[in-house]
């Protein structure tokens, strides 16, 4: 399921908040020390979880507290293609089953509804339910950092190794079960282009609260570490 994935970094008491798809497996283990928790996306009140993480009487427990944030229509075209991915590996190496854990899509080329409705590494309401939570507490000292800046971040807080994109990366073009090779966003957009059109209004308004917070949020890089 989406997971909003916390990690705690001990020594030097620094706290990072990432969904999916924001350099989490990296984040696993870059750092050195570190407790990893995680909040389920698709649970009714999860934000209420998250305040009561971050907040006391409406003051941040933790002053080190980050949340990394990417472009939103970057985050639902990665979580297709992860999907696609995972789903291709399933049926060609563990019968149809990765981890123990059976994928949200079968793999049919002409219905790939499934890549977006119930896709486990994207949420359709994460940044709005973030937008309002830290305007009810007022929230003042948060900071955001773009999954772009996130080797640097973690270099200049003396945390982990450089992030290499491509060992994370999965491509628009890929293999399918067939053995075809497909764009799998252009065939997911065109197989259903009503639906498609609706999670790219769900993508548009999420880019906008984002960007509300970005304005006021934005980490900003010390560059004399790199």
């Amino acid at each position: 399921m989406a997971s909003l994935i916390q990690y705690s970094y001990s020594n030097n008491q620094i706290e990072i908040y990432a969904p999916l798809k924001h350099g989490t497996r990296w984040l696993r283990v870059a750092g050195v020390d570190v407790i990893e928790n995680s909040i389920q996306l698709n649970v009714n009140g999860w934000e209420k979880i998250l305040q009561e993480k971050l907040f006391t009487e409406g003051k941040l427990i933790n002053p080190n507290t980050y949340f990394v944030y990417r472009d939103t229509y970057e985050w639902f075209t990665s979580a297709i293609k992860t999907s696609a991915a995972d789903a291709v590996y399933a049926f060609k190496y563990k019968g149809g089953d990765r981890d123990g854990m059976k994928g949200v899509w079968d793999g049919d080329v002409s219905n790939t509804k499934a890549l977006i409705t119930d896709n486990h590494h994207y949420n359709t309401n994460y940044w709005r339910k973030i937008k309002k939570l830290f305007e009810e507490v007022a929230c003042t000292d948060i900071k955001l950092i773009s999954l772009n800046d996130l080797s640097l971040f973690m270099k200049n807080n003396n945390l982990g190794t450089d992030y290499v994109k491509e060992i994370y990366h999965f491509n628009s073009n890929m293999e399918m079960i067939d053995g075809s090779i497909v764009d799998i966003i252009e065939l997911t957009k065109n197989n259903d282009k009503e639906l498609w059109d609706k999670y790219i209004i769900d993508t548009e308004l999420e880019q906008d609260a984002l960007n509300s917070l970005v304005d006021k949020f934005k980490w900003k890089p010390n560059y004399k570490f790199i």
